[in-house]
């Protein structure tokens, strides 16, 4: 990243390596290990249970935040306005982000998604660190670009956005067990549920979704730094910080019983609605964002 005294590794590549480093290095990597892939004595998945797979969800949750920015570095931020040619090692960590979650040395040979031998997800993982502070080391001598403009920040955050519309839409389906039919003009069954502690996957969903605002936490800060003259420039500082906020409170959320009841029930408390509601505020001032950038 160019500044006053020449160039700088980037803030946002740093915090890549970070999380992943969180992912792989400091914790195990939850779904892809044995004991997770073979469930209940073999007989059924953990995520079909209440239990033992809440981290598992955390992790893929920041796996997504990850895997959208290192496309985002690869594709258009590494490069000169997509004319010049991409970056080897962002590619190359891209790449390595994109290796199914569920990957371990040895795998189903049943499984149409995963080949029976193979790099496992946390090496592949791993690998991206390298590349990224290889990345990261050419940037700091000015051998390697970093495009800092306000479209590309414009784009960035406009997929974080549309990131979190399909989270919330999620959420949302989940939670509600009715809905209203505009065509039958009454409330019909919906796709969620109010089993309020008695939905064993409720928690999936809201553990999934800490994850992701977990990463974005991270990664919008690193990503402020990194843009600062765009952030100066169109004088984001205000709504920058609501959006954080925002985040921030998604991110802290764990209760200790994942509760999916009814959002005016008086014993049963909505989990996932109160989670959708503040990553739809955080939306909302990712849309503020990117219109006050297009202007």
């Amino acid at each position: 990243v160019p500044s006053g005294d020449g160039c700088i590794p980037s803030r946002v590549v740093s915090m890549q390596n970070a999380l992943i480093d969180l992912l792989v290095n400091k914790n195990d990597w939850v779904p892809a290990t044995p004991q997770y892939t073979v469930g209940v004595f073999g007989l059924g998945s953990w995520a079909a249970t209440p239990w033992f797979d809440n981290k598992a969800y955390f992790q893929i949750g920041v796996l997504t935040a990850l895997r959208r920015v290192s496309l985002d570095l690869a594709d258009t931020i590494g490069r000169v306005r997509g004319t010049s040619g991409a970056d080897p090692d962002l590619q190359g960590a891209a790449s390595r982000l994109r290796v199914n979650e569920r990957a371990w040395v040895l795998n189903n040979p049943f499984d149409p998604q995963l080949q029976m031998l193979q790099a496992s997800a946390a090496g592949s993982y791993r690998g991206a660190i390298e590349l990224y502070d290889s990345f990261n080391k050419r940037l700091a001598a000015c051998d390697a670009m970093f495009d800092a403009r306000a479209d590309n920040l414009l784009r960035l955050i406009d997929r974080f956005a549309a990131d979190l519309g399909d989270l919330n839409d999620r959420l949302q389906k989940r939670s509600r067990a009715v809905v209203w039919s505009h065509e039958q003009l009454r409330f019909v069954e919906g796709e969620g549920n109010n089993l309020g502690w008695f939905d064993f996957h409720a928690d999936n969903l809201l553990h999934e979704a800490r994850g992701q605002m977990y990463a974005l936490h991270g990664l919008l800060q690193a990503a402020r730094v990194d843009f600062a003259v765009a952030v100066e420039n169109s004088q984001l500082d205000a709504i920058w910080d609501r959006m954080e906020a925002h985040i921030a409170d998604g991110a802290r959320m764990s209760p200790l019983i994942v509760s999916n009841g009814r959002t005016d029930g008086l014993i049963l408390p909505s989990h996932l609605a109160v989670m959708g509601e503040k990553v739809l505020r955080a939306r909302a001032n990712m849309t503020e964002l990117r219109d006050v950038l297009q202007n």
